[in-house]
C-alpha cells in the first residue's frame, strides 16, 4: 500500500510543477474598435496579429481592415500605423511594402495619432496624403529589434484613450470619411491567460506543502 501513497505523491508534485509552467504561445491578436474618424468610419474595425514564432528578436505584424474595402492612408497624422514597445529599442523592418516607410529610422519618437495620443514607432503610407492615395490591405511586415517578442508591445501611456496598443489611419469608402482607429481589445489572449494562471512562487510553496502533507496523511491511513 505504501507504493500507492508514493504514486499519489508523485502525481501531486507533478501537478504543482505543471501549474507553475505556462504553455508557450507565439501569437496574439488585437481588435481596434475605437473610431476617431471625422464623422465616423461606419463601424470599421482593424485587427492586428502578432507572431514571434516562440523566439526573440523579430515579430511578424499583420494589420487587416474590415470591411475589406477600407484603405490605409495618410490623412495628416504622424503615422499610418503606430505602436509602442516596452523596451524602447531601435527597430528595423523587413517585408515592409515599398509604398510604406519606417518612421524616425526605427528610433523611438513622438508620433501624434489624434485623440489616441502619441506613439513611439510607426510606418507611413508614403504615396501621398488623402483618400486618392490610400492603399488596400492587409499591411504585413516584420519588425526586428533586440529582445523583441509579442510581449514587447505595450499600451499607450502618453495621453489619449487608455489601453490603446495601436492606432491606424484609414479611409472608409462607405462613409467617405477618414481618420484613425485605435484600441487594444485582445482577441486571442493566450499569453495573458497563461501568466494569470501561473501562481506566484509563495503560492506554489504553500500549495506544495499542503499537497505533501495530504500525501503523508494518505500514506499513514493506508498503513
Amino acid at each position: 500500500m505504501r507504493r500507492v501513497g508514493l504514486t499519489v505523491g508523485g502525481l501531486l508534485v507533478a501537478s504543482v510543477m505543471a501549474i507553475g509552467t505556462p504553455a508557450a504561445a507565439s501569437t496574439i491578436s488585437y481588435a481596434l474598435t475605437i473610431d476617431h474618424c471625422t464623422g465616423g468610419c461606419g463601424g470599421a474595425v482593424a485587427t492586428v496579429a502578432l507572431d514571434d514564432h516562440n523566439a526573440t528578436g523579430s515579430v511578424d505584424v499583420t494589420v487587416t481592415l474590415a470591411p475589406s474595402a477600407d484603405r490605409f492612408m495618410a490623412s495628416g497624422l504622424d503615422a499610418t500605423f503606430a505602436w509602442n514597445l516596452t523596451n524602447n529599442v531601435t527597430v528595423t523592418t523587413s517585408g515592409l511594402p515599398a509604398t510604406y516607410t519606417l518612421l524616425n529610422g526605427g528610433v523611438p519618437g513622438t508620433l501624434h495619432m489624434d485623440g489616441f495620443g502619441s506613439f513611439e514607432y510607426g510606418v507611413q503610407n508614403n504615396t501621398g496624403n488623402g483618400s486618392g492615395s490610400s492603399l488596400l490591405g492587409p499591411l504585413q511586415f516584420t519588425v526586428q529589434g533586440t529582445g523583441l517578442t509579442i510581449g514587447s508591445f505595450a499600451s499607450n501611456s502618453t495621453g489619449g484613450a487608455p489601453n490603446v496598443f495601436f492606432a491606424v489611419d484609414i479611409y472608409a469608402p462607405s462613409t467617405g470619411n477618414t481618420g484613425p482607429l485605435g484600441g487594444g481589445t485582445c482577441i486571442t489572449c493566450e499569453p495573458d491567460q497563461h501568466l494569470l494562471a501561473t501562481p506566484e512562487p509563495a503560492s506554489l510553496v504553500l500549495l506544495g506543502s499542503g499537497l505533501l502533507a495530504a500525501t503523508r496523511g494518505l500514506r499513514r491511513f493506508k498503513r
